[in-house]
């Protein structure tokens, strides 16, 4: 306040002006995001109303959290009482209906908020196929190990390998899962590698390696090859027994005992054949454990002699 000339006095009061917030903002209706992995989506994920049509979107802030263990700031447009939020994002992976929202702030001061709630589906880009075929060459007994089993292309260079899952069937009756570090990437090819021990000789048995994506990925292919995995043993004869029989009764009993340098070896891996010196020669059992194989059997001499036997035991190839 001032005095009129040629007064001179003059005096200001002060105090505050406090505005209150006449936004309330609500989602109009639901997020739904369709998009392809390795493809930027972008588009409109959001609507807001406000009830304050006279306030400016650019007095507003929004977050999209697009699903996928990522968020962004969006871009909020608008008039009038209709706000709208876009944005880009470009997923790395597929997903199936995963939960997304979007977040519209009004600025500080200002404490009007909404969030919208929705979905995301990310379908496939990937279509894999199998390099080459797949070779094994290993020995019984001893651990194989290839950090290259079997190599795959996929046609979504930026496909992270652990999304990968590979099923080794080893051609022996066995397969094993492998993912994680036992599949890397590189420019868009796949490698697979694996361990595995051999309990016995094979020869060019059939194997494979399946990639498939984890779901709700549905790529897949299929490395086919062989194994062929090399004999360990290496047979002994320790002793041979001296068989006392009678003519006309059957004799049952060890005639042999072999060592192998292979003790992991079932002893139903062998098979025996023996010659009981008079013309005859007949199947025998194998017993044992761990480095000594036994050979038993029966047989009925129909006739007294002294006879040479020659018994003999033969490693035989599964599969």
């Amino acid at each position: 306040m001032a005095d009129d000339a040629p007064g001179s006095a003059a005096a200001t009061a002060t105090g505050t002006v406090t505005v209150t917030e006449a936004d309330t903002l609500a989602a109009a209706g639901a997020v739904t995001i369709g998009a392809t992995e390795g493809t930027v989506y972008t588009g409109t994920v959001a609507t807001f109303s406000t009830t304050y049509a006279g306030s400016p979107a650019s007095g507003f802030t929004a977050v999209i959290d697009w699903g996928d263990g990522t968020s962004s700031a969006g871009s909020v447009t608008g008039s009038g009482a209709t706000l709208t939020v876009a944005g880009s994002h470009l997923y790395a992976d597929e997903i199936s209906a995963a939960p997304l929202s979007v977040t519209l702030t009004d600025d500080a001061p200002g404490s009007a908020a909404a969030t919208a709630t929705g979905t995301a589906t990310v379908s496939e880009a990937d279509v894999s196929a199998a390099v080459g075929t797949v070779a094994i060459g290993a020995t019984e007994g001893t651990a194989f190990s290839s950090t290259a089993l079997a190599t795959f292309t996929t046609t979504y260079a930026g496909s992270p390998a652990g999304g990968f899952t590979a099923v080794i069937d080893w051609g022996d009756g066995t397969a094993s899962t492998v993912s994680g570090a036992s599949i890397t990437e590189t420019s868009g090819t796949l490698t697979v590698a694996g361990s595995h021990l051999y309990a016995d000789e094979l020869a060019a048995a059939p194997v494979s390696v399946t990639l498939t994506d984890d779901a709700p990925g549905s790529a897949a292919a299929t490395a086919t090859g062989t194994a062929t995995v090399s004999e360990a043993d290496t047979l002994a004869a320790v002793s041979a027994a001296t068989i006392g029989a009678t003519e006309g009764s059957s004799f049952t009993g060890t005639v042999a005992t072999f060592s192998t340098t292979y003790a992991a070896n079932a002893p139903s891996d062998f098979t025996a054949t023996i010659d009981w010196g008079d013309g005859m020669s007949s199947a025998g059992s194998v017993t044992g454990s761990g480095a000594t194989l036994t050979v038993s059997g029966s047989h009925l001499y129909a006739e007294g002699a002294v006879h040479s036997v020659p018994w003999f035991m033969r490693h035989f190839q599964a599969g």
